[in-house]
C-alpha cells in the first residue's frame, strides 16, 4: 500500500475544474444556512473509514479544552480551533489501511482526498497535524506549509499529541480537569495533586513528549 502512495506522489496531480466549482457551490450553500460544509465532509470522511467515533470525540474534547485555555496567549483564531477539531475527529482515519505508520496513511488520505468545502492549503495543515500527532517530530515537519502558516499549526498540533497521549488507555473519564497555558514557546500543564502519580505510564509518556516537543522547539512544562 505504501508502494502504491508513493507512486501516486510521483503522478503531476490536476485539479478539475468542475470539482473546484461543485466545492465552491457546497460552501456557498453552507454559508447560506449558517452552516459549514467542511463539518459534514469530515463525518463522511470518518464514516467512510469506520473511526472510533467515541474515541475520536475524547480527544477532540481534551485538545480543544487546551485550546480554548491557550489561544489568547498563542494568537490562534477560531479558524486554527475548527482545524484542531478536525484534525482530532480524523487523526486515526489511517488505522483503515494499516497499524503501523498509521498517522503517515491518514495524512496522506486526508491531504489527497476530495474533501468538499476545503481548500487544498486546509487540507495540507489538516494532513500535516495527522502526520505529526503521533511518534517522532522532524524539526523540517512543517516546512511544506506557508510561512504563517507554520506557528499556528506547530502549535495546535502539539495540543492533539497531547490529547492522544493522554486518552493512550482510550478509556471513558480517565482524563481529569487539567489547566493548560501558554507563554511563549512554553506550553504548561497541570494536573489535580496527585494524579501524575496515580499515572506513572502517562507520566512517562510526558517525559519522553517533552524530549520530541523540543524538536520542533516547543518546551512542554507539567505538574
Amino acid at each position: 500500500m505504501e508502494a502504491c502512495f508513493r507512486s501516486l506522489e510521483l503522478k503531476e496531480m490536476r485539479v478539475s475544474d468542475a470539482a473546484l466549482r461543485e466545492g465552491a457551490l457546497y460552501d456557498l450553500i453552507g454559508r447560506s444556512r449558517h452552516e459549514d460544509p467542511r463539518a459534514a465532509s469530515v463525518a463522511a470522511f470518518a464514516a467512510q473509514y469506520r473511526v472510533d467515533v467515541d474515541h475520536a470525540n475524547r480527544v477532540r474534547s481534551t485538545a480543544l479544552a487546551g485550546f480554548d485555555q491557550v489561544a489568547d496567549s498563542w494568537g490562534l483564531d477560531t479558524a486554527y480551533r475548527d482545524m484542531l477539531s478536525w484534525a482530532a475527529e480524523l487523526h486515526e482515519v489511517g488505522l483503515a489501511i494499516a497499524h503501523d505508520h498509521y498517522q503517515r496513511h491518514g495524512s496522506y488520505l486526508v491531504a489527497h482526498s476530495n474533501l468538499s468545502g476545503f481548500s487544498r492549503g486546509e487540507q495540507l495543515v489538516l494532513g500535516t497535524m495527522i502526520l505529526g500527532h503521533r511518534r517522532g517530530l522532524l524539526p523540517d515537519a512543517f516546512d511544506s506549509l506557508p510561512d504563517r502558516r507554520i506557528d499556528p499549526t506547530r502549535r495546535t498540533t502539539a495540543l492533539l499529541r497531547l490529547a492522544v497521549l493522554l486518552h493512550r488507555t482510550r478509556l471513558r473519564d480517565h482524563v481529569p480537569p487539567i489547566g493548560w497555558r501558554a507563554d511563549g514557546d512554553t506550553l504548561e500543564l497541570r494536573f489535580p495533586p496527585g494524579w501524575l502519580e496515580q499515572h506513572p505510564l502517562t507520566t512517562a509518556d510526558l517525559q519522553l513528549e517533552q524530549k520530541r516537543l523540543r524538536k520542533i522547539n516547543l518546551v512542554l512544562d507539567y505538574s
